[in-house]
């Protein structure tokens, strides 16, 4: 995963110098859904909303009073507003298929700011890059050989997450 990291930091400066992205991904349609996909047995979904989010960041501020690492960990996430986590790989295969498939043709709309391989893994990044390349907006990582998909909403800076994964 650092090897990943490690590359996903390299590669990012290089794609975000003057790219715009047009993205037809919405929070809403993400949002639901991950809503819908709690009825599959074996799936497992953590959506925090404004307010646990900010409360979350609260929590982090409170812990780290005087520590760097968050002092730079709270400048990196202070744009974001919330977060859905859903993970699908305890889900028997049929449900998997449906799922993957269903997701597919959600993300099939958005444009993949990069893709990762490593062996047979693969991760998929979606987001809203501002005109300068300064920000992605609506963050969305997606692993479909892990059963797994992280959406940030808000903004991020780019900058911030390089030099973030060029530390780790």
């Amino acid at each position: 995963m650092k090897r990943f990291l490690l590359i996903l930091g390299i590669l990012m400066p290089m794609m975000m110098q003057g790219v715009t992205v047009r993205n037809t991904l919405t929070k809403s349609r993400l949002t639901s859904f991950i809503s819908d996909c709690r009825g599959y047995e074996g799936a497992e979904v953590v959506q925090l909303g404004k307010l646990a989010t900010s409360a979350l960041k609260g929590a982090v501020r409170i812990s780290g009073i005087g520590d760097p690492d968050v002092r730079e960990a709270l400048s990196f996430i202070k744009g974001i507003k919330s977060m859905s986590i859903f993970d699908y790989d305890n889900c028997s295969d049929a449900d998997k298929a449906i799922i993957t498939s269903r997701l597919d043709k959600i993300l099939a709309g958005g444009d993949i700011l990069m893709e990762a391989k490593d062996g047979t893994e693969k991760m998929r990044i979606y987001g809203v890059v501002d005109d300068k390349g300064d920000t992605v907006r609506d963050f969305i990582l997606y692993a479909p050989n892990d059963c797994a998909l992280i959406c940030i909403f808000g903004s991020i800076s780019t900058r911030q997450a390089v030099h973030i994964m060029d530390n780790d």
